[in-house]
């Protein structure tokens, strides 16, 4: 296996690919003809073993304490988040993010809260809902076609007795995301939350992100949000734009 090469995305995105000394060709699928469309692509190589290309098994590798990082197809230089935005199909890779000097945790929360109206969606959208009639979020059984893994997950909420505290594991701990917002409940069920306002925290080590989709969205239903992804607001096929902040041990 040869050395990484970080290949750029538009809106900031990136891929890091393991090279070897053969030919690597690029290969692009372009739907509805007559449509004139171009890449930019920019591509950073370096050394085998250099840190900068990230651990094994890293699609994309985040350095730093603060950033933001966002599913392929997420338009991350809008500040709202249209009915039309879709997350790609049949995606499996792994998100890393670097433990910096001095930081135990890390703690996502979505960059646009927004609410459940076509104006005003949040910057996350996975999968159904558990609710029928209005969109709500999913948590680890619950999710088993679109969603986020993220070991070791706990809520970081209100009251006092619900917030995250390094060095302290949760009465719930969680594993899967997925519905309709981002967001945990204190409860070993398939039910996630209603809102995007807090934020979710694992200090299992290394700091990973999984990212899954299956090949179809689910369209079964009109306004069943349960049976349709598209039923309800915010939408199931938004993908996601999430925050992420290392903290202190």
């Amino acid at each position: 296996m040869g050395s990484p090469i970080i290949c750029g995305f538009n809106t900031g995105q990136h891929m890091i690919l393991d090279a070897s000394d053969k030919c690597h060709k690029a290969a692009f699928d372009f739907g509805r003809s007559g449509i004139n469309r171009q890449f930019d692509i920019k591509v950073t190589q370096y050394a085998c073993g250099d840190e900068n290309g990230g651990p094994d098994g890293c699609l994309q590798y985040f350095t730093g304490n603060t950033g933001t990082f966002a599913s392929f197809n997420f338009p991350t230089s809008s500040s709202t988040v249209a009915s039309t935005v879709t997350h790609l199909s049949n995606q499996c890779y792994t998100i890393c993010f670097r433990q910096e000097q001095g930081k135990c945790a890390i703690c996502y929360s979505t960059v646009i809260m927004g609410t459940a109206a076509a104006i005003d969606q949040g910057s996350f959208g996975l999968s159904k809902s558990s609710l029928n009639s209005a969109a709500k979020g999913r948590q680890d059984t619950g999710c088993d076609t679109d969603y986020l893994q993220i070991p070791g997950a706990q809520r970081d909420a209100e009251p006092a007795a619900e917030m995250f505290v390094v060095g302290s594991i949760a009465a719930f701990v969680h594993s899967r995301i997925c519905g309709r917002f981002f967001s945990f409940t204190d409860a070993a069920t398939i039910d996630g939350g209603v809102d995007n306002t807090e934020s979710i925290c694992t200090q299992q080590r290394p700091f990973r992100v999984i990212f899954k989709t299956d090949g179809d969205e689910d369209a079964i239903g009109i306004s069943s949000a349960t049976a349709n992804e598209q039923g309800q607001l915010p939408g199931g096929i938004i993908g996601f734009h999430l925050n992420f902040a290392l903290q202190d041990c």
